[in-house]
C-alpha cells in the first residue's frame, strides 16, 4: 500500500468540513451554550450585539442587511470567495452570549440611544469583547480538544469525501484526524492569541463593572476611558451623521515587540452613529494619539471606517450601499476583502463604500484633500492577476498588522 498523502482539493475539502461544524457549533438554534457572564451556568439565548429595535432596524430594507460572507468557491484556487449576502435583523450581531436575566444588563442600550452612565459604556465595550470572544473562542475551543467537532463523524465523512474505500491506501483513522487537525492549525494559527486577549479584556470589564459604583450623567459626544484599576481603555464619540453600517470589527495589532487587540464597534441610529473602541490601556498613548487624529474630520473617521471594513467581516450594512454601488467597483471590492494582507488598518483604503456621505462631507469640509477623496468615487483602480495575489497572501499572512510609528 502507498502513503497517504492530501492533494490541494482534499485539503479543500476537509477545510469544508471545519467550517461547517464550526458553523453548527455557532448556529443559533444550538441550545448547548451557557451563559458567558462570570460565574453564571445558565443556557444563553440569542443576544444582539447591537441593538435589534434602535439600531439594526434604522439601517434595514425590508427587515434586511447586507454582510459579506465567507463561501465555498471551487472554481477559486483558494476554495473560497466572499461575497454580498442578505441577513435578516434577527440573525445581524447575534450570538449565544447569555441568559435572559443578563440581557437584562443590556436593557438600556437596547431602548436609548443617548448614554447616560460611563457604565453603559462599558457594557457596551462588554458586549461588544463577549461577541468577538465568542466567535474567536469557538475555533480555540476546538484545539483544545473540547469536543466541538465530532471526531468520529468526521473520520468517516472524509473517507466518503476522499473515497478511501476505493482506494489502496494506507491511512488511519489517527492519520487523518492529524491531517485534519494541520489544516486546522495552518488556517487559525492566531486565534489562540486573540481569544487569550480576549478572555483577559471579558474578565477586566467584568471587575471593573461589578465593583464600581456608577453615577448617572450624560456622556455628551465624546468620554476617553483609561483608569489604573482597569485593565482595558475605552475611546468613544458620538457623530451628528448616521453611518449605516453596524460594525463589530477586531483588529490584532502589533505594536513594538506585542500583539494587542483593538476592537470597533460601530452603532448606527436614525441620525447619529456611536463610535467605539476598545483595547489594552497599556496602549493608550498610541492609539488616543491615531484616535485624536482620525476623529478630528469626519472624512477621516470615514476613511478609518472603510479601512476596518475592508479587513474583517463582521458588519452589516444598509442595502443601498451595496446594490446602488456601481458593478465593477462591488467585484473589486469582493476582491480585495479577502487580501487582508495587501491593507493597513491605519491607511486609507483606495475605494469608496459610502459614496453619498463622502460627497457631504467633501463639501462641509474645510483643509481635505478632496481630489484624492472624489478619487475614491470616479478613478478607475487596476488590481494584480488574482493567482498572483493569492500566492502573496499566503506566503505573508499572519493576521497581524503592525502599527506603523
Amino acid at each position: 500500500m502507498k502513503k497517504y498523502t492530501l492533494n490541494p482539493k482534499e485539503a479543500l475539502i476537509l477545510d469544508n468540513q471545519i467550517e461547517k461544524q464550526l458553523s453548527s457549533y455557532r448556529s443559533r438554534k444550538n441550545k448547548k451554550h451557557k451563559c458567558m457572564y462570570k460565574g453564571c451556568n445558565k443556557s444563553a439565548v440569542n443576544s444582539h450585539t447591537i441593538s435589534k429595535k434602535i439600531s439594526l432596524t434604522s439601517i434595514s430594507e425590508n427587515g434586511h442587511l447586507k454582510q459579506f460572507k465567507s463561501k465555498r468557491d471551487y472554481q477559486k484556487q483558494n476554495g473560497k470567495s466572499l461575497s454580498n449576502d442578505t441577513v435578516g435583523l434577527n440573525d445581524a450581531t447575534t450570538f449565544k452570549g447569555f441568559c435572559q436575566n443578563h440581557e437584562d444588563l443590556f436593557k438600556n442600550l437596547d431602548n436609548n440611544t443617548t448614554r447616560s452612565s460611563l457604565e453603559e459604556i462599558l457594557l457596551q465595550s462588554y458586549r461588544s469583547v463577549c461577541f468577538s470572544l465568542f466567535n474567536t473562542k469557538s475555533t480555540d475551543i476546538y484545539f483544545g480538544n473540547n469536543n466541538i467537532i465530532d471526531n468520529s463523524l468526521t473520520v468517516n465523512k472524509l473517507k466518503e469525501l476522499l473515497e478511501l474505500d476505493k482506494e489502496q491506501i494506507e491511512i488511519s483513522d489517527n492519520k487523518l484526524m492529524e491531517l485534519y487537525n494541520e489544516i486546522n492549525k495552518n488556517q487559525f494559527h492566531g486565534f489562540d492569541i486573540e481569544s487569550k486577549l480576549l478572555e483577559s479584556y471579558k474578565s477586566s470589564l467584568e471587575d471593573y463593572i461589578n465593583s464600581y459604583n456608577f453615577n448617572a450623567f450624560e456622556i455628551g459626544d465624546e468620554y476617553n476611558f483609561c483608569e489604573e484599576n482597569c485593565q482595558i481603555g475605552v475611546l468613544y464619540k458620538k457623530l451628528n451623521n448616521q453611518i449605516p453600517v453596524a460594525l463589530l470589527n477586531h483588529h490584532l495589532l502589533k505594536i513594538g515587540e506585542q500583539y494587542t487587540l483593538l476592537l470597533i464597534t460601530v452603532i448606527p441610529y436614525v441620525d447619529s452613529t456611536e463610535i467605539y473602541w476598545i483595547f489594552d490601556k497599556n496602549f493608550y498613548k498610541h492609539l488616543s494619539k491615531r484616535w485624536n487624529t482620525i476623529t478630528d474630520k469626519l472624512i477621516n473617521i470615514l476613511n478609518m471606517l472603510e479601512s476596518s471594513m475592508m479587513l474583517c467581516e463582521n458588519w452589516y450594512v444598509k442595502p443601498a450601499i451595496i446594490n446602488d454601488m456601481p458593478k465593477e467597483r462591488l467585484e473589486i471590492i469582493e476582491e480585495d476583502i479577502y487580501f487582508i494582507n495587501e491593507r493597513d488598518l491605519f491607511a486609507d483604503y483606495d475605494l469608496s463604500i459610502f459614496d453619498n456621505l463622502r460627497l457631504i462631507f467633501i463639501e462641509n469640509e474645510i483643509n481635505i484633500d478632496s481630489v484624492s477623496e472624489m478619487n475614491k468615487i470616479n478613478k478607475i483602480v487596476q488590481r494584480k492577476d488574482y493567482n498572483y495575489r493569492l500566492n502573496e497572501f499566503n506566503n505573508q499572512i499572519s493576521d497581524i498588522f503592525p502599527l506603523k510609528n
